[in-house]
């Protein structure tokens, strides 16, 4: 049943968007996260930073990582202790919001030509399955 306002008129509850409560579960129980995606440390690529953090959630998920990828050598470079408190059963959760946080970035960077942008996220959102 859907609830009413004071006019007694039924009122529609807004859709939950699944990703806005992934955010907001990351900020309130994970924040080491985004201290380090959002860091300006190491002055590198934002790229090195994130492509390398999805593999390193992918290997420990147990999802196949493969060192023909680009990104494989960066894989040591993840600051480790930012995702040291992310339980067994929030670690999919966890590389979802990763995969989101690179999407977004490059759907932000003028960089990126639009041609390729969709190519390039559709490659990213892939990172989140087996």
């Amino acid at each position: 049943m859907n609830p009413t306002n004071e006019n007694n008129d039924t009122v529609r509850e807004k859709p939950v968007n699944p990703m806005n409560a992934i955010i907001d579960m990351v900020e309130e129980k994970y924040p080491s996260i985004n201290e380090y995606l959002y860091s300006l440390e190491p002055a590198e690529p934002v790229m090195y930073k994130l492509i390398p953090s999805i593999l390193f959630l992918r290997q420990k998920i147990g999802y196949p990582v493969y060192e023909t990828d680009p990104f494989y050598s960066d894989i040591p470079k993840v600051k480790t202790e930012a995702y040291a408190p992310v339980t067994d059963e929030d670690l999919l959760t966890i590389l979802k919001y990763v995969v989101h946080v690179t999407c977004c970035y490059i759907d932000d960077n003028a960089e990126f030509e639009k041609i390729y942008k969709q190519l390039v996220i559709d490659m990213i959102v892939s990172y989140c399955k087996p």
